[in-house]
Parts: C-alpha cells; sequence; structure tokens
C-alpha cells in the first residue's frame, strides 16, 4: 500500500494517507481561495480510515455558500491547514496537496464545481474552462 506523508510547515502536525485518494482536485470557489491564499487549492480526498494523524490540531469551522460545514485543520504553532473535513462527507479527509512530501505523485484530476471566480490576469475570470487548461498543461 502506498503511504503519503503530509506536515505544516514546522513538522508538529503531520498526516498519514494509506493508499490512492479517491480524488485529487482544484477548487477556485472563495473559501477555498482565502484558505490557501491563493487563486485555487488543490486537495486529495483519501478514505479516512486510511488516515492517522499526530500533534495538535486546531479547528476552523464554517458554513459555505449552500450552508455546507466545513472543519479545517491547521497547526496552532505555524498555521498551515493541512487537511480539513466536509460534514456532508464524513466517510473522506481532503489533504491539501501542498503539505505533501512528494505532492508530485499526485497530480490533480478534477476541477470542484466553484460558485465564486476571482478575475485573473488581465479582466479574465477564472472558472471552470480555466481549471479544465490548468489541467491539461499539467498532463492531464
Amino acid at each position: 500500500m502506498n503511504i503519503h506523508q503530509a506536515s505544516c510547515s514546522c513538522g508538529q502536525l503531520t498526516l498519514r494517507a494509506g493508499g490512492e485518494p479517491v480524488r485529487v482536485s482544484i477548487c477556485h470557489c472563495r473559501d477555498c481561495q482565502r484558505r490557501s491564499g491563493s487563486a485555487f487549492a488543490v486537495q486529495a480526498r483519501f478514505p479516512a480510515g486510511n488516515v492517522t494523524v499526530e500533534g495538535q490540531s486546531t479547528p476552523y469551522v464554517r458554513a459555505g455558500d449552500k450552508g455546507r460545514i466545513a472543519r479545517f485543520f491547521f497547526c496552532p504553532a505555524c498555521g498551515t491547514t493541512v487537511f480539513f473535513r466536509l460534514d456532508a462527507d464524513p466517510d473522506h479527509v481532503a489533504v491539501a496537496l501542498g503539505t505533501l512530501d512528494d505532492p508530485a505523485r499526485l497530480p490533480p484530476r478534477s476541477p470542484c464545481s466553484a460558485s465564486g471566480s476571482i478575475t485573473g490576469s488581465g479582466s479574465r475570470p477564472i472558472s471552470s474552462s480555466t481549471t479544465e487548461q490548468l489541467l491539461q498543461r499539467l498532463g492531464q
């Protein structure tokens, strides 16, 4: 079984996920933009039973546009969000791809639907079609 390891910037909060993710996706909704500090975020979802977490984490709970609850877990020392859980999907844990030791092993394969987008370079909004183009450039 493949083991994927993730950690925060300071190494205090770590995560191990066994097997392959059920989904690796790019999301550009406003919530993910705020969470990642970027125009989009990339996450890999693993079956919850295959994930172990060590170290202290602080949860941040918020409701999305449609009222669904998400719980983001970050390191209280360095502030890195390592993983999150969706109440609507209790069987999976989503891991922020950038926290993995080797994120290149899990290239994104699908866009998330997003209700919000931001303006990218020039005046073109970042949309699902732009995400599709990014996936194509990544060789998907």
